[in-house]
């Protein structure tokens, strides 16, 4: 029989005839057969549907496979045992693919044997490993159509947990998509909502294991990230984000340069489609880290996602959420207009996408981001020959009035954000074992924070400092008062000195550049020294 299968297999036939004689020997799987060759029908027939790359081969195999085990139970019984389903499980083929359909189909067929309910607790033991051997997504699409189908397959109690994390580091590892975007987008929302369904009959504590594991992949450097993790957002319940990212921020002893990984991949999910409610974790992850002074962080995403996250308002599908997001980092970014001189070449291509299309939303999105424009054309002032071309544009839009403007950069600067969920005791850091508060780098700003070091480790200038009258508050002698007072009664180990960088920064020097401190410490004095002066003239 087998020479007979793979003769018409390999004849010239055309496929239509070959079609007509296979069906004619599934069909004989109901006549009388010797044991050994119905074993070896199930045998050649199940080679065909895993290794031969042949729909033809695949579709009449399981077809043939399917008949003469019905016909022949008892046989099949035998040649489907505990030890085959367990090498099955374990397989590796060239179309791997089909053993979860392959599986199920042979479970149909043993329903009413004595070996079902065994055969489905292998299954269940063996869940969460061929996930883990099989990071692919037909392969774990095809798994979970076996699962949905017998649900006793599905891994119980603690076990639930694990399979969930297997699937999501599944996902993970699934490579791109190579322009089958369709189904790799819906193959990802069909596990997606898999989890969900697991999770809607588990407690928090379950679901905050598997976005633990989802929050360790996105951070973890040795892993090429997928976008299609993304799908997962849309998913998790909206109580648990204050949640996950305080965890994320406060208690998971993340260093600074797998947070940047890990909030640079969640930034790049704001273009999956279906990925609801991104913006809200990006926002949260955002202000956590502002709460938390990690201003590095802050100010790497913000330089190297900005110009993403503006492309992203172009798509009307993700535009809210990426308009969000946008307005949140470039109000909260308020050391440097780099981020915001980034995106002003790309804003006439936004507005004029947003002005031509007459929907409200589009509309109310057009106002809102002329709204930020204009916003951060008022910080960051003094580079008419970049915004006049961009004012033009937005000249028919209302224009905030500046106390309006300043209320607003108050309320999103870093220093004032807070951390939103109260469960999670923050750990209070203590100044170094030296007694001495260190400055952060908020940017190559190594110039001004070792100028700023060296002048408060020089006791007669801090305790001159100190000793100036008060000039008003938008005086650098006074912000280095507070500069200084701050340096002198903090327990912090380190202080940003986002006000005073912006204050004492010479108009010539380019945010986010390096610079010479020795340049920096004559302007810096000249300054306080002519300060100096105006109080005395004013004072005589």
């Amino acid at each position: 029989m087998d020479a007979l299968l793979n003769g018409i297999l390999s004849s010239k036939h055309p496929d239509q005839l070959k079609k007509q004689l296979l069906h004619k020997i599934a069909d004989k799987g109901a006549q009388p057969q010797a044991i050994k060759t119905i074993k070896s029908v199930f045998e050649l027939t199940i080679n065909w549907y895993l290794e031969i790359d042949n729909e033809l081969a695949s579709n009449e195999g399981l077809t043939i496979l399917k008949s003469w085990a019905k016909h022949n139970l008892s046989t099949f019984e035998q040649f489907f045992d505990r030890d085959y389903l367990v090498g099955l499980l374990l397989k590796k083929c060239r179309r791997e693919c089909n053993i979860p359909i392959l599986v199920k189909e042979c479970l149909h067929l043993l329903q009413r044997s004595a070996i079902f309910y065994s055969h489905l607790k292998v299954v269940e033991a063996m869940a969460i490993n061929y996930v883990q051997q099989h990071p692919s997504m037909a392969s774990i699409v095809n798994f979970i159509s076996l699962l949905r189908t017998f649900k006793e397959c599905i891994p119980k109690g603690d076990f639930t947990s694990k399979f969930c994390v297997a699937l999501i580091n599944g996902v993970a590892l699934i490579g791109h998509p190579d322009g089958r975007v369709l189904e790799y987008i819906q193959g990802s929302e069909l596990i997606f909502k898999f989890i969900n369904a697991l999770w809607n009959q588990a407690d928090s504590r379950f679901i905050l294991e598997s976005l633990k594991a989802v929050f360790t992949l996105i951070s973890d450097e040795s892993i090429e990230m997928t976008f299609c993790l993304g799908a997962i957002v849309q998913h998790i319940p909206k109580e648990m984000i204050d949640i996950v990212v305080k965890y994320a921020v406060f208690e998971s002893n993340i260093d600074d340069d797998s947070m940047t990984r890990a909030l640079n991949r969640i930034i790049g999910w704001i273009q999956w489609p279906t990925a609801i409610n991104v913006s809200v974790w990006i926002i949260g992850f955002l202000q956590s880290l502002a709460a938390e002074k990690r201003f590095t962080v802050l100010i790497s995403v913000t330089e190297d996602k900005i110009e993403q996250v503006f492309k992203a308002v172009e798509l009307s599908q993700v535009r809210k959420g990426a308009l969000n997001v946008l307005t949140h980092m470039l109000l909260s970014f308020q050391h440097s207009p780099e981020p915001f001189h980034k995106i002003l070449p790309k804003i006439p291509r936004v507005m004029s996408i947003l002005t031509t299309e007459t929907s409200a939303p589009s509309q109310d999105c057009a106002v809102r981001l002329a709204y930020l424009i204009h916003c951060c054309m008022y910080h960051h002032a003094g580079y008419p020959d970049l915004y006049d071309p961009v004012m033009e544009i937005i000249k028919d839009f209302p224009q905030p009035d500046p106390e309006e403007i300043q209320k607003k950069l108050a309320e999103t600067r870093w220093t004032n954000q807070k951390a939103g969920n109260k469960n999670y005791v923050v750990k209070v850091t203590q100044r170094s074992e030296t007694g001495k508060t260190g400055l952060h780098n908020l940017g190559n700003t190594c110039f001004m924070n070792s100028i700023v070091q060296a002048l408060f480790m020089a006791d007669g200038f801090r305790r001159s400092i100190f000793s100036l009258s008060s000039m008003g508050d938008k005086n650098l002698s006074t912000k280095l008062q507070q500069l200084f007072a701050f340096l002198s009664y903090t327990q912090r180990p380190a202080y940003a000195p986002i006000n005073f960088l912006a204050a004492s920064r010479p108009p010539w020097f380019t945010a986010g550049h390096q610079q010479d401190c020795s340049e920096f410490l004559k302007y810096l004095l000249d300054q306080i020294h002519e300060e100096e002066k105006t109080a005395v003239k004013k004072k005589n």
